[in-house]
């Protein structure tokens, strides 16, 4: 499962959390629980299951999580009064996904914010869990598993663009301050070539205009 419903498409069989555990879309606070009644369907697969896996965790409000705990400790606890109190009534949950990336939505939030409502703010649940960071480019390596005329080139390309990525999380990528806080160049290989109509403001596209030949603009993007 995951935490938005695009990368839920990703998964074979997949689902969104709020799917799968019923977790309350309006309303959610810090005593929430989710609708799972124990003699429901959802309620003997939670049983049943040997390993829970959440992608896009970070995207989620800590407030999801406390509830999600607390729906499995009712669940698993009705069964076995030991597991009420243990983390997620005692499953292994494994959880995917990048705090560098979209974190969750406080409308009108500031940084500070938004990071207090993060998962790592679920201060129990955080402190016990083990962080592994995957480095294998597993899509590359697809690419070159394949074969192919081209198998080597996109792999290439592939790659740049995961570096791409990589220097913009990690903020090393080139910014423009006199355009924006955090507006970076689109590498020249993503831009469309020919006459392609391009929305921007006005002052993006002046600047655009003084970077590079009039002929051809480079199209700016911010980062968000």
């Amino acid at each position: 499962m995951a935490s938005s419903g695009i990368a839920a498409l990703l998964l074979e069989g997949g689902c969104t959390a709020h799917s799968r555990f019923k977790i309350p879309v309006t309303g959610l606070c810090g005593s929430s629980t989710c609708y799972v009644p124990l003699n429901s369907p959802q309620a003997a697969l939670i049983r049943t299951a040997r390993l829970i896996v959440w992608d896009e965790a970070p995207m989620a409000h800590k407030h999801v999580f406390e509830a999600v705990n607390r729906t499995l400790q009712h669940v698993m606890g009705a069964i076995d009064p030991t597991l009420k109190d243990m983390l997620f009534g005692g499953k292994v949950v494994v959880m995917g996904g990048d705090f560098r990336q979209i974190l969750p939505m406080v409308p009108r939030g500031t940084r500070g914010q938004i990071v207090d409502v993060s998962l790592k703010r679920f201060v129990v649940l955080w402190h016990r869990v083990k962080v592994r960071q995957l480095h294998e480019n597993m899509r590359v390596q697809r690419l070159l598993a394949q074969g192919g005329a081209n198998a080597v080139a996109d792999a290439q390309q592939q790659q740049s663009w995961a570096n791409y990525l990589q220097r913009i999380r990690e903020g090393t990528e080139q910014v423009f301050p006199e355009v924006g806080e955090e507006v970076v160049l689109i590498p020249e290989d993503m831009c469309c070539q020919g006459d392609v109509r391009i929305y921007c403001t006005p002052s993006l596209l002046r600047y655009a205009l003084t970077i590079k030949d009039r002929l051809q603009v480079e199209l700016l993007c911010s980062v968000v």
